[in-house]
């Protein structure tokens, strides 16, 4: 059908009034008949509801149809695909099937170069078919959107319930199965996505590691991004937005055989920020109160030296681990905390040393 231009419809609306009028003028005067307003109804202008499936559309009606489906744009291909996609759902959501099955037929005549969209139109207008009793229509879309996407898992079920209302059970038994080798297959290639992502996710926290001069504990046994092992119940991470790397930190206490775990420390946050939350108030196992923000000091272990040293809580993580010695064990920098000068510190850094 040629789509009309504008000035067509208003000839068409012109001549549809006067026809009414001169229809109007055969009948006895005050007097319309059922037929002037059932015609009168069915107009577009005067539609108060979309007309049900099955329905004869008025002429004037089929024309907006064909207006509406025009092509002479300058939309690409797949753009049109999926903009005829939406239409079809729009319509399927009111349940108006045949609606759907015109869109979605429209949305496949653009030919779509991207195999999912033409699978999801072809499945579509089985679905559409499928709950206007037209089963076969139904079962050759799913046919068709297989080849499109051959894992498309919801052409399957689709497939799977057109054969069983056509009574074709052994045709809906080999259905099944190929869908269930296709759905394991999906399954294992969306593991091996998964695992590909985190495998180069990982090289990017590793060669973040490295570009800072950071030294890991070289041991193949240990995964560094396994949190299940970690007993902070993290990782260290790289941030996406702004390449910061956030580890989980432990803060050990040996005077008291006691720890506190912080899962995700800024690599530019400093060690006082996290310290003076931990200190705020009084830790249970401090029964004597030594353990306070002005008392305490900051060690970390030497691995080339084979000592303790102290740091300031004024630096940062990043500018700890980057002291020479400093070896992140388990992918986890750890820090001690003893009172300076105290007989436990003295002791506990000359035992330290003599190991």
């Amino acid at each position: 059908m040629a789509t009309p231009t504008p000035e067509e419809l208003d000839r068409q609306l012109d001549e549809f009034i006067d026809k009414l009028v001169e229809d109007k003028d055969h009948l006895p005067a005050g007097e319309l008949d059922d037929a002037f307003w059932k015609d009168l109804e069915r107009h577009p202008f005067f539609l108060k509801e979309m007309p049900d499936d099955g329905a004869e559309l008025h002429p004037a009606t089929e024309a907006l149809q064909a207006l509406k489906w025009d092509d002479d744009d300058d939309t690409p291909l797949g753009n049109k695909a999926n903009k005829f996609k939406e239409e079809g759902n729009k319509y399927y959501g009111f349940k108006k099937y045949r609606n759907a099955i015109i869109a979605y037929t429209e949305g496949i005549k653009q030919r779509s170069t991207d195999p999912t969209i033409n699978a999801v139109l072809f499945c579509n207008r089985a679905t559409a078919n499928f709950y206007l009793g037209n089963y076969r229509s139904a079962l050759r879309d799913c046919v068709f959107s297989r080849k499109c996407k051959p894992d498309h898992l919801k052409a399957f079920i689709k497939g799977v319930e057109s054969c069983m209302k056509l009574e074709k059970y052994k045709d809906a038994q080999t259905w099944c199965s190929a869908g269930l080798t296709k759905e394991k297959e999906r399954d294992e290639r969306k593991q091996q996505g998964r695992e590909k992502k985190q495998k180069s996710e990982q090289e990017k926290v590793l060669n973040a590691i490295r570009q800072r001069n950071i030294y890991l504990q070289e041991d193949p046994s240990i995964d560094i991004f396994n949190i299940s092992t970690n007993p902070a119940g993290s990782c260290v991470k790289l941030k996406e937005s702004d390449q910061i790397l956030t580890f989980p930190v432990v803060f050990l206490y040996p005077e008291y055989a006691q720890t506190d775990y912080i899962k995700e420390f800024h690599e530019n946050t400093k060690l006082i920020d996290h310290l003076s939350v931990i200190f705020e108030s009084r830790a249970p196992w401090d029964e004597e109160g030594k353990y306070t923000l002005d008392r305490i000091g900051i060690y970390y272990e030497d691995h080339d030296k084979h000592e303790l040293k102290m740091v300031s809580s004024n630096k940062t993580v990043l500018e700890v681990l980057q002291l020479p010695g400093f070896v992140v064990q388990l992918g986890m920098p750890s820090f001690m905390i003893m009172v300076p000068d105290s007989p436990f510190a003295k002791h506990y850094s000359k035992m330290y040393a003599s190991l």
